[in-house]
């Protein structure tokens, strides 16, 4: 996109519950500027971003979670990340690690590695279903499945394993309209999923003389309190 930060906006706006964002670029220059749009991607977006993609040493870990990201992807087709692992898990903390792969053997091959070190996975470019079997096989730990052209109902076969945590992928970023949808089919089918429901009808509420009601107004990421405000039933359906 001509405009990325732009472009996440619209999948949170959508309902994507995470936004995974790969830095493709080859030059040291290419490598700065992708860190600060990556950087104005997680102070926009409303959904945490998982930072990946051009990292050949603890250091560039460190600079994509300084960015804001919530996690930093090692990829394991480079066996110069496989030996950063370690090192990077106990420097910046388990949760914030995971690792992409494509092929379940170098899963097994490091298993022990892998289970103390790292707190997720990304399946990438899913070929075969058959490849999520191996993947579970290989690991216990939950993993996303990065697929690049599967129709939105489709999708439903994924969530079938358990230990697919998310689909992601032009696959998704094509369908995007449709998260709200899918997610609805994953609810009747019985899959967990994040959806923002009110506790309430907003006929309970007591409302004052204008058909208002009081609220303490909150940021959703950090819980401060910003203010006393006033909310009628569009803001309240809204947030």
């Amino acid at each position: 996109s001509e405009d990325p930060v732009k472009l996440a906006q619209s999948y949170c706006d959508a309902g994507a519950d995470e936004l995974i964002v790969f830095d493709m670029s080859e030059t040291d220059a290419e490598h700065d500027a992708a860190l600060d749009i990556m950087k104005d991607i997680c102070a926009k977006a409303e959904a945490d971003v998982i930072g990946a993609g051009n990292v050949k040493r603890m250091e560039d870990i460190k600079k994509i979670l300084y960015t804001g990201c919530k996690k930093a992807v090692l990829n394991y087709t480079k066996q110069s990340n496989v030996e950063i692992t370690e090192e990077v898990s106990l420097k910046f903390g388990k949760e914030k690690i995971l690792l992409s792969f494509q092929d379940a053997e170098v899963l097994a091959k490091n298993k022990e590695t892998i289970e103390k070190y790292v707190s997720g996975m990304i399946l990438m470019n899913l070929m075969r279903i058959h490849d999520i079997a191996k993947t579970m096989d290989a690991s216990k730990l939950p993993f996303y499945v990065h697929v690049s052209e599967m129709a939105p109902d489709k999708m439903m076969d994924l969530f079938k394993y358990e230990n697919v945590c998310g689909v992601t992928g032009n696959a998704m970023n094509d369908n995007v309209n449709k998260i709200t949808s899918l997610k609805e089919q994953c609810e009747k089918n019985g899959v967990p999923v994040r959806t923002l429901k009110a506790s309430y009808n907003w006929e309970q509420f007591k409302k004052d003389d204008n058909g208002l009601v009081p609220v303490v107004v909150q940021d959703y990421k950090t819980n401060e309190v910003l203010m006393l405000a006033y909310m009628n039933e569009e803001a309240y359906k809204t947030t």
